[in-house]
Parts: structure tokens; C-alpha cells; sequence
């Protein structure tokens, strides 16, 4: 069934490609259809190298030159700024460096894909949104200057880079401004970092190493292909979320733990296929949100549905909490060591009330992971003079 799902899709990708392809201008990367169409009106411009689209009040780069290996990307085009550059545009480009300028918000899907010349680009600071493999196999690609502030990226924009790799050797995570891009080389349980506010699609597509994933509430949405194929992925987290995208657990084969918020009202198309026909499912919110919810895969009809309260917010991993104080021997806090702290460490031992927390740290003088009689004689031999450290 998967098998034939794609073998159409891409039959009609490429069906659409060559039709295409018969009415480009000699020498253009091009593709006739803008991003940001709708209907609004635009004309076919073009200044020198570059192709656009103009509207009333922007214009959308769509071509430029496969001969040209420089160009300065203009703020305006036609005495209107430039707001996108649409998909393939410069696809295949023989260009060494790229500045984006300031007044582009979005880039389109494949914009730059497969520009072997390209060896660094620089974003400008109004840049919002990078399209599906916007820089996929740029063989060269080793400096990404991005802007100080979250770029929406989607699926796989760097994939086959010199600079992905670099980022993957530094870091689990590849982590931009809070967008998390990569999570390949993950492993185990994954707690997603408190300075993540977005997951690109497509971040942990085919991560067969991943076992557990935590989003935290910031996060309100898991992205089309975002767990594709972790088929050893037993568990999701999503407090949070808010929408589940197109296939975003296809193919986890081995989930059969899901907790979602009680705010969830999109689930795309696939985003449970090929996967377990039924697990458990918590809800962190009532049985009337539950209802709401699209369910139209097994996994989610099926599933049996527990309601609970929203958690606290995962430890994160990049950001631990600092160390409570610890002074041996100080059992009852009060920032000296007497009589009163062998009083109520006898007390609990004999009561058996454990002491919890930093009572239970600054009990434990032998370091062995427990607080027993041994503790209380060693504290006695302290406070008499007996041994003058722990």
C-alpha cells in the first residue's frame, strides 16, 4: 500500500515536472507556477540574469541564469521588494556565495538544491520560513550565516551538506535560534531542550536509534514526516501539541505509547500508517476534547485512552537545574553540625521515617547512596572530635 502511495505521488511530481520543463526560457531555472499565487494579478519580468513575478506589492524571484557564477540578490525588483524566492529558482546554480537580502520572508522548496559551486550563504534578518530541501546536496556548502531570530525550517532544508555534517559531530541536536532541524544522530530517550519552540519536519525521519521522545508545551506542533520510520520508537510525549502533520509516525512500528494534548484538533493524513493498530493513549485533558479529536487510523480509534492532568515540564537535558547545597552531617538544616542533627537522624532510623532530599544528602557522610547506623555513629565521631572531616 505505502509502495503504491509513492510510486503515484512521485509518477505525478514528475509528470508535472516534464510538462513544465517544455516551456521554460532557453537557459532559465524556472517553474511557472508562484508560491503566493492565490489571485492575486502578476506579470513576467526579468533583470538580467533574474526572472521574477511581480504583484502590486512584492515580487517572487522564480529563475536566473544556469551561465552565471555571481549576482547580487536586489532589495527590489520592478520598484517592488523582494519577498520570496520560489521554489527552484536557483536550483542547480553555479553561484560560490549567496546573500539573501533583507526584505526576503520565505524561500521556496528546492530553491538552491543541488548547487555544487555554493560555499556559503547569508540570510538576511527579515527571513521567516525555508522551504522542503532548500540547499539539499549543496556538496560544498560548509558557512550558514543565519539571522538572530527563528527561521521555520522544513523538511531535510540542508541535507547532504558539508555544514550539516560539521553541526551533526557537534551536537546531537542541530538547534538554530530554536528551530531543531536534525535529530539523526539521537539515541535512546529524547527530552527536547526548553530553547526549542519549533521541530522542523522531517528532524528525526528514519532515526531507527531513537526509543522515546518528550516534547514540552512551548511546542504545538509535530510537522509532516517528523518521526517517519523511527521504527524503534516506543513512546511520544506531545503535552502540547496541537496538530500532528501528514505522516508524522509512519512507520513507527514499535510505538504503542502516545500522550497528547487535550488541545489536538488536526491529525494529517498517514500520520499513523504502517505502525501498531492499537496501544495505549493519555490525554492530558477531558473526554470531551478526546471526541473532537479526527481519528481516521486504527492506532487512534483503537487505542485504549486514559485522562490525565498535564505533567510538569521535563527536566531539559542542555539546561539541568543547579545542585541543591549539600553539608554533610547538617541533617536538620540549620547550617551547623550538633546534638539536634544526631537527634533527628536517630529518630528517623528508629521511627524508619526516611528522610527525603537534602536532609537525606547531608545524612548519607559515608557517600554510600543510603542512610543507615553507620551515618549516625560517624556523625557522633564528628561532633565529639573524634575525626575532623567526612
Amino acid at each position: 500500500m505505502k509502495k503504491e502511495r509513492i510510486i503515484r505521488t512521485t509518477a505525478c511530481v514528475l509528470t508535472a515536472a516534464m510538462a513544465f520543463g517544455a516551456y521554460l526560457p532557453a537557459g532559465i531555472i524556472s517553474v511557472p507556477a508562484p508560491v503566493h499565487a492565490e489571485d492575486a494579478e502578476y506579470t513576467l519580468e526579468t533583470s538580467g540574469p533574474i526572472q521574477y513575478y511581480k504583484y502590486a506589492d512584492h515580487a517572487e524571484i522564480i529563475g536566473f541564469s544556469m551561465d552565471e557564477t555571481s549576482v547580487d540578490i536586489p532589495e527590489t525588483l520592478g520598484g517592488v521588494p523582494v519577498t520570496v524566492i520560489g521554489m527552484y529558482a536557483f536550483n542547480g546554480c553555479k553561484l560560490k556565495s549567496v546573500v539573501i537580502p533583507d526584505s526576503v520572508k520565505e524561500i521556496g522548496n528546492y530553491a538552491f538544491t543541488m548547487s555544487d559551486s555554493l560555499e556559503s550563504v547569508t540570510f538576511g534578518n527579515g527571513l521567516e520560513k525555508i522551504g522542503i530541501k532548500a540547499f539539499e546536496m549543496c556538496s560544498k556548502l560548509g558557512k550558514v550565516t543565519f539571522p538572530d531570530h527563528l527561521v521555520e525550517m522544513n523538511t531535510l532544508v540542508f541535507d547532504s551538506t558539508p555544514w550539516l555534517e560539521a553541526k551533526r559531530k557537534e551536537s546531537d541536536m542541530v538547534i538554530v535560534n530554536g528551530d531543531l532541524i536534525d535529530g539523526l544522530s539521537c539515541k535512546g530517550d529524547v527530552v527536547i531542550p526548553s530553547e526549542v519552540t519549533f521541530v522542523s519536519p522531517g528532524a528525526f525521519e528514519r532515526n531507527e536509534d531513537i526509543t522515546s521522545v518528550v516534547y514540552h508545551s512551548k511546542i504545538k506542533e509535530v510537522g509532516a514526516d517528523t518521526f517517519f520510520y523511527c521504527s524503534n520508537l516506543k513512546s511520544a510525549d506531545l503535552r502540547g501539541v496541537e496538530s500532528i502533520g501528514v505522516m508524522a509516525f509512519d512507520g513507527c512500528t514499535a510505538l504503542k505509547e502516545l500522550k497528547v494534548s487535550g488541545k489536538l484538533s488536526s491529525v494529517g493524513d498517514y500520520a499513523f500508517s504502517d505502525g501498531p493498530s492499537s496501544g495505549t493513549i493519555t490525554v492530558y485533558g477531558t473526554k470531551e476534547e478526546w471526541e473532537k479529536v479526527p481519528k481516521t487510523e486504527d492506532f487512534l480509534k483503537n487505542s485504549q485512552v486514559v485522562f490525565e492532568e498535564v505533567p510538569s515540564e521535563p527536566e531539559d537535558p542542555e539546561d539541568p537545574k543547579e545542585p541543591e547545597d549539600v553539608v554533610l552531617g547538617d541533617v536538620n538544616l540549620d547550617g551547623t553540625i550538633d546534638v539536634t542533627d544526631l537527634s533527628v537522624l536517630a529518630i528517623s532510623l528508629v521511627d524508619k521515617k526516611e528522610l527525603t532530599g537534602t536532609a537525606a544528602k547531608n545524612a548519607d557522610v559515608d557517600k554510600d547512596g543510603k542512610v543507615a547506623l553507620t551515618d549516625l555513629a560517624t556523625i557522633r565521631q564528628y561532633i565529639s572530635k573524634k575525626i575532623t572531616k567526612f
